[in-house]
């Protein structure tokens, strides 16, 4: 859970930003930064979605969840769900 109650979320966010040392210069750009996003617990953007997702759910009052979800998506909602104390079902 994240620093207040209706903030779920495995520690998703805050990834560093990566300077780039080809592709900025190539392009005539003085500096270009990447978002190293495989530093979110699952590895992937998708978490902030995620995460963004539990806290709607949370503040509507709702305890439990039903989505439809992709292989991807759905390996995000499993270990954030508990977090939140929401029962969550994916189909």
């Amino acid at each position: 859970m994240g620093s207040d109650l209706l903030t779920p979320g495995l520690g998703e966010g805050n990834t560093p930003l990566v300077e780039s040392v080809r592709i900025g210069p190539s392009l005539g750009l003085a500096r270009l930064l990447f978002k190293l996003e495989i530093t979110n617990p699952t590895g992937s953007y998708k978490d902030r979605f995620v995460a963004a997702e539990m806290r709607r759910i949370l503040r509507s009052g709702a305890r439990a969840c039903l989505a439809t979800s992709s292989a991807t998506r759905g390996r995000r909602w499993r270990p954030t769900a508990p977090v939140a104390a929401l029962l969550a079902r994916l189909s």
